[in-house]
């Protein structure tokens, strides 16, 4: 689930949106 995740997030993100933590990324975060 968190790879799917992460890849919709790049789609809808840039790059740089995915190296800073998001609401989102909080919740994928290990």
């Amino acid at each position: 689930m968190p790879l799917m995740v992460a890849a919709a997030v790049s789609d809808e993100m840039p790059a740089d949106k995915m190296v800073t933590p998001g609401p989102k990324m909080s919740t994928q975060e290990p």
